[in-house]
């Protein structure tokens, strides 16, 4: 039972019986001669600086009080992880207990929690977020200003500007009565030698040095606690520390530092700090000089540096302080701690209610000797009243047990307080304006009533001095606090601290998103603390799967630092990824929009990709190419079983390790070159023309690459080159002409009837035949897109073999510049210089390949595949995505792999995954089967089956952590229950349906991205789907899927909504004109 609830029922006893009252009486005589007790030991304040018990700085991290007591201030973070109550109570509440049980066991030590929650300023969190990525925008070209405007407008509703600090105080009772004389008299001969200071001034001799090493040993010992409990924290210098005491007294007077551009284009810090020794400042003339010398006179009284506006007490509720109006409320009852009984159940129920409040919770040592007077009234006058008496001597006494057996026991004090800007009118036949403390009161209502709801906690709203209770909940400005002093078992006490609130890793990123309880939580992709990038997104139809990850492939555009745009390469079937890539394509000038490229995959000609194409100049592909075309011929030379089970001959594999490079060498300058031919490719032809280069029959497709390289003229080299390479039908020349290989290959069986040479050539007619788009001179583009996109819809329903085969030639194409090292740069043009010509430019291919080896492995690179459970467990794509998983760890490319199915993530990716995103609770008989390849803990388990989804649509975000990082903090996986806010825009950006793609895409070639999203954000928020429904049906049309009436439905929204832009002023009508 919580030693709480003694006290607390003592608040409960029944006052209809005469008896009762008079002792009811008598106990608020007893508070009231406590509560004079104290005020005795105030000294008498003339004005708010006197509130202020800090008296100057003292070190780098510490403080000093008018008293000798010295401070540090500390902003905690919070956790990288989510946590149930039980991890809370085992790897937070427990250690810190045991830590502090030493510590508080007698006066000397305090601790001070401050939080602060206040979601109606939370515009200047989101902005900080957000500039790095608006940067980003502007530096790479995108028209995205308007977009980041509206994506502050729906955060500003669901995320929350909160802090919390912690204040360390040692005072001079930790010394012994020895130590306490030694350290008066060692301090008074310090000031016996100097100067005597100002009262404005900061006085910088108030510090025992004796108290030093003890202040230091606590801090230390709390500290590396709260490291090994997994809290994240910041030890903050005076200029911080002060920073923020200010603030939690004036914001309105306190402005952030940050760096700003000056007019001489050079960084200079601008905002608020103090004053402090060693500072160059301007001489100062005081108002009354002392009759002694001053010393330091110029530095001005650390006081009213922190509160640098004065105060007017308006009432015994409220007082006001600068240009805010402040309204504490005092916790007299503590809540019943029991077992689960949180901070964080009081802090989401008051940030809920939308206004600013904020507490300061204040635990020292030597719990017993707050009950004062009241244990020795209790005792005295037992006989009164047994029952109420009683249960102060049986509380008091249980407290006294545990004491004895060396439990600490704590006394607490907590304050609350709410404010808001002060507002001014005017009443009816006056001239004078009056203070509107209507909002101010409403909200101290709002906030007693609610901490009321802690577990039977009760409050007062009013002491005899507002100013000294808005103070005491302000940080670290008072060593006390002019709350109701309760006891308990520093064990119970702990239970309530607030660290269990989650944190990003990231202080920024492209990507951002919150917690549903307010906390924003960025995630950038090639972040320091991370050892490899990517991940796996799982979620069932409709749970927003698609809309994720084009919101990561955004973000990681967006990523803070990007000087140029990464190349995202991906595959997917249907339209999803088309979202975000005509979003960025619009966004781009007109001259950059080559830069982003969506294709639908056909086997036809005109689609023709050749997997034998090889790097420029490069005679031979290199060892990562010819690996990928070993696999994908195996796919290709492959049958399938009577169980359906694919099977390959292992002598045709052989023939296939042998019979690769004998295509390169065929077809190379020293053997049977292909001839170049006029008319194949008009911008090679304009090329020669440009630089006078004369051809005749015997010219080659390699000699006009060569020549072409030595003119830079690398686009045309490319484009040339396509001609040089040999193709899947070239496969039979080699087979026939080369006769050693014919005589060993025609005795071997294959298992059947047939020789391996006689099943080789039936089976490369048969793929020649029905693979064009392998079989023929690539067609497709890469070579100047950033961002490529390969949709697969339209082949998802051939055989599983055709199916697999275009996945894994396309998937190659897109990303082969990704996994190229520098030694596989210094092996081009060829590992076999017989194969070049004299001619050939040698040195400056290998030097050309160096240059793109560096670029490319500066730059940011991604592969995604969306919609993996399409591959059906081919073993051949589940290899090959295994494969670049792997890859990806060693040349640092980020893959990102989504699915519908989790059975499609294996412990193999797993090893080569650093995020996971889950979007959709899933059952215990699932979680038991997949939580120990996904190596989810007690917590995530819990939240994977019964904490994920409804209305906010929150999911599961988990990130693998590395390096010193991991180290540092002995965090494996930081992990965090959200949801992606997205605004209207991004939700049209975003949208997949194909009545809202074609109007968003329409809409997009006339007028642009900006204007567009502006448009369709303003009139059609949430798409236009019904709208399109009606259209359709009035045409005879059955549903939004009918791709012709969908065609139809599209153009006529498309010209209502230009009437309706025109008609709500949203845009001028010759803008459509």
């Amino acid at each position: 039972m919580s030693f709480f609830i003694f006290i607390h029922k003592i608040k409960k006893i029944e006052i209809y019986k005469i008896e009762k009252v008079k002792n009811m009486l008598l106990h608020k005589v007893i508070n009231s001669i406590d509560d004079f007790l104290d005020f005795l030991s105030e000294t008498n304040r003339s004005n708010i600086v006197d509130y202020c018990d800090i008296s100057a700085p003292n070190g780098n991290h510490t403080f000093v009080a008018k008293d000798g007591s010295i401070s540090t201030v500390i902003e905690v973070k919070g956790m990288n992880k989510i946590a149930t109550i039980a991890d809370y109570q085992r790897n937070v509440v427990d250690p810190l207990t045991n830590q502090l049980n030493n510590f508080l066991k007698k006066k000397g030590h305090a601790i001070q929690i401050y939080y602060s929650s206040d979601p109606t300023n939370s515009d200047y969190m989101i902005e900080n977020a957000l500039a790095p990525s608006r940067l980003t925008a502007k530096n790479l070209g995108f028209d995205l200003q308007d977009f980041f405007d509206s994506k502050k407008r729906v955060l500003r509703n669901s995320v929350i500007n909160e802090s919390l600090y912690l204040v360390l105080w040692t005072s001079v009772e930790v010394l012994s009565k020895t130590e306490r004389q030694d350290a008066f008299n060692n301090l008074k001969k310090i000031q016996g030698k100097i100067f005597q200071t100002s009262k404005e001034s900061i006085n910088l001799f108030k510090s025992f040095k004796e108290l030093e090493q003890k202040h230091i040993a606590f801090v230390q010992g709390f500290t590396n606690t709260l490291k090994g409990c997994g809290v994240f924290f910041n030890i903050l210098d005076v200029v911080a520390a002060s920073r923020a005491m200010r603030k939690s007294v004036d914001p309105s007077f306190t402005f952030d530092q940050k760096e700003v551009i000056n007019q001489d284009g050079k960084l200079e810090t601008v905002g608020w700090k103090p004053i402090l020794p060693g500072d160059k400042i301007m001489p100062a003339v005081r108002r009354k000089m002392p009759e002694k010398k001053i010393f330091d006179g110029m530095l001005p009284n650390f006081g009213w540096q922190l509160i640098p506006r004065t105060a007017q007490e308006i009432n015994d509720k409220t007082v006001l302080i600068g240009d805010h109006l402040y309204a504490p409320v005092y916790v007299d009852v503590m809540p019943a701690i029991t077992y689960g009984v949180t901070f964080n159940s009081l802090c989401n129920e008051l940030n809920r209610s939308r206004m600013p409040w904020r507490m300061s919770m204040l635990i020292e040592g030597d719990g017993l000797s707050s009950f004062g007077l009241k244990k020795m009234f209790a005792q005295l006058l037992w006989f009164s009243n047994k029952t109420n008496n009683g249960l102060v001597r049986r509380g008091i006494s249980n407290l006294e047990m545990l004491e004895s057996n060396d439990i600490a026991i704590s006394q607490v004090r907590i304050c609350f307080a709410t404010w808001t800007k002060a507002e001014y009118e005017f009443r009816k036949d006056d001239t004078e304006a009056y203070l509107n403390l209507d909002k101010i009161n409403y909200q101290r209502i709002n906030l007693a009533n609610i901490v009321k709801t802690w577990e039977g906690a009760e409050v007062i709203e009013a002491t005899g001095d507002p100013l000294d209770g808005t103070l005491s909940s302000a940080l670290s400005i008072k060593r006390g606090s002019i709350g109701t002093k309760m006891a308990a078992p520093l064990f119970e006490t702990t239970r309530i601290l607030p660290f269990n609130r989650t944190v990003s890793p990231w202080e920024n990123g492209g990507v951002l998103f919150n917690t549903l309880e307010g906390q924003l939580i960025p995630y950038y992709s090639y972040n320091s603390q991370q050892d490899m990038w990517g991940g796996l997104i799982w979620a069932p139809p409709g749970a927003g799967k698609s809309v994720l990850l084009n919101y990561l492939n955004l973000g990681l555009c967006l990523d803070s630092g990007n000087l140029d745009i990464p190349y995202i390469r991906g595959l997917d079937v249907g339209r999803s990824s088309e979202g975000v890539a005509n979003l960025i394509k619009q966004s781009l000038p007109p001259n950059r929009r080559h830069e982003v490229l969506t294709y639908r995959v056909r086997n036809v000609a005109e689609r023709a990709i050749n997997p034998f194409d090889t790097k420029l100049g490069c005679r031979t592909p290199l060892p990562s190419q010819m690996t990928f075309l070993k696999n994908l011929f195996k796919v290709l030379l492959s049958e399938q079983d009577v169980e359906g089970r694919t099977t390959l001959d292992s002598g045709l594999a052989g023939f296939i390790d042998m019979l690769i490079p004998m295509a390169y060498e065929m077809f190379s300058d020293t053997k049977m070159p292909k001839k170049y031919q006029n008319g194949f490719v008009p911008e090679v032809d304009e090329a020669l023309e440009k630089i006078n280069y004369k051809t005749d029959s015997k010219t080659t497709w390699w000699q006009i690459v060569d020549e072409l390289f030595k003119h830079k003229m690398y686009y045309e080299a490319n484009k040339a080159q396509i001609y040089a390479m040999p193709l899947i039908s070239d496969l039979m020349l080699i087979t026939t002409e080369n006769t050693t290989l014919k005589e060993y290959y025609r005795i071997i069986k294959d298992g059947g009837n047939e020789h391996l040479l006689q099943a080789f050539t039936r089976k490369m007619q048969e793929t020649a035949e029905a693979f064009p788009s392998l079989n023929n001179y690539t067609t497709m583009d890469f070579a100047n897109s950033k961002i490529a996109f390969a949709d697969l819809d339209e082949v998802k329903g051939a055989d599983p073999r055709t199916f697999t085969i275009l996945c894994m030639n396309n998937s190659f194409a897109l990303s082969k510049d990704f996994f190229v090292d520098k030694e596989e740069a210094d092996s081009t043009p060829s590992s076999k210089p017989e194969l070049l010509n004299k001619s050939c430019p040698f040195e400056e291919y290998r030097k050309y390949h160096r240059e793109e080896f560096e670029k490319m492995r500066s730059s940011k690179k991604r592969l995604f595949i969306d919609e993996l459970h399409a591959a059906k467990g081919n073993p051949f794509i589940i290899d090959q995505v295994v494969d670049y998983l792997r890859l990806g760890r060693k040349y640092k490319v980020d893959i990102l792999l989504a699915s519908q199915s989790i059975d499609d993530f294996s412990s193999k990716m797993m090893e080569f995954t650093s995020a996971i995103y889950i979007m959709k609770p899933m059952s215990q008989a699932k979680m038991e089967e997949i939580k120990d390849i996904f190596n989810f803990d007690e917590t995530e388990c819990y939240i994977v089956t019964k904490g994920l989804g409804g209305e906010a649509r929150s999911f599961l975000a988990r990130y693998k952590m590395g390096g010193d990082y991991k180290n540092a903090s002995g965090l494996q996986w930081a992990s965090f229950r959200v949801q992606a806010t997205l605004c209207p825009e991004e939700l049209w950006a975003f949208n997949t349906t194909q009545i809202n793609a074609a109007v968003r895409d329409g809409l997009y070639e006339r007028y642009g991205v900006k204007q567009t999203l502006y448009i369709l954000s303003q009139l059609y928020p949430h798409g236009v789907e019904e709208k399109a429904k009606k259209i359709i049906v009035q045409s005879g049309g059955v549903n939004v899927e009918d791709e012709e009436k969908t065609r139809n439905a599209a153009n006529i929204i498309i010209n209502d909504i230009i009437k309706e832009a025109i008609d709500f002023g949203l845009i001028k009508q010759n803008m459509f004109s």
